[in-house]
This record gives C-alpha cells, sequence and structure tokens, in this order.
C-alpha cells in the first residue's frame, strides 16, 4: 500500500513488522546477493523488525529441560551433545538437525 505524503516524501510504503518477544530469538534469512547464497542473522527479542521481500523469517523452537530431565542434542555433522536440567535450548535448523527432552534417571548414593 502506498501512502503520499507532499510535505515530506513523495512516497511512503508501508510494509509488514514483526514483533520479537522478549527472549525469544528469530533467524532471518536472505537471498539477496550476488552468488544468490543463502545468508542469515539471529534477532534476539524484544525488537521490532521489517524482513524485506527476499527474506525468510523461521522462529526458533526452545526445549526445555526441567530438573529432573536433560536435553539430547544432536547436530547436522553428527555429533550428540546431552545438557543436565534445568536448561532451555533453543533448536537452531542451520546447525542441529534434533532437540529432545529426555527424562533422567535418579540415582541415590
Amino acid at each position: 500500500e502506498m501512502w503520499t505524503d507532499p510535505s515530506k516524501h513523495l512516497k511512503i510504503k508501508v510494509e509488514e513488522c514483526i514483533a520479537v518477544e522478549p527472549g525469544q530469538p528469530i533467524e532471518m534469512y536472505s537471498t539477496l546477493n550476488k552468488e544468490d547464497k543463502r545468508t542469515g542473522r539471529r534477532i534476539q527479542g524484544p525488537q521490532i523488525v521489517m524482513p524485506q521481500p527476499f527474506d525468510t523469517v523461521v522462529e526458533l523452537k526452545a526445549s526445555v529441560a526441567g530438573e529432573l530431565e536433560y536435553v539430547t542434542i544432536t547436530y547436522n555433522n553428527g555429533y550428540v551433545e546431552n545438557r543436565p536440567g534445568p536448561c532451555v535450548v533453543w533448536k537452531d535448523p542451520e546447525t542441529m538437525k534434533s532437540v529432545n527432552v529426555n527424562a533422567a534417571v535418579r540415582v541415590e548414593t
């Protein structure tokens, strides 16, 4: 939609904005470059961003492990990492294949 404001601009183009909630990260990917390669950047909320027409926005999914749980992260290169809870892991689609929350086994001493 184009609005005209003759006192300041010849034309003003109104674009849609995205409100990124506090603590919520997103990835914004762009394919506008000479080699047609995809580039990305992580945006951490709270912010308001205005994606360009050639941008793709991906909301990252949080996996939350409590005190009696752990998170198993499988990376795209095959490496597997276990993180004890309590913790929060945001799944990065560029580097992580899967993120799973598992129940821990309590060991009495």
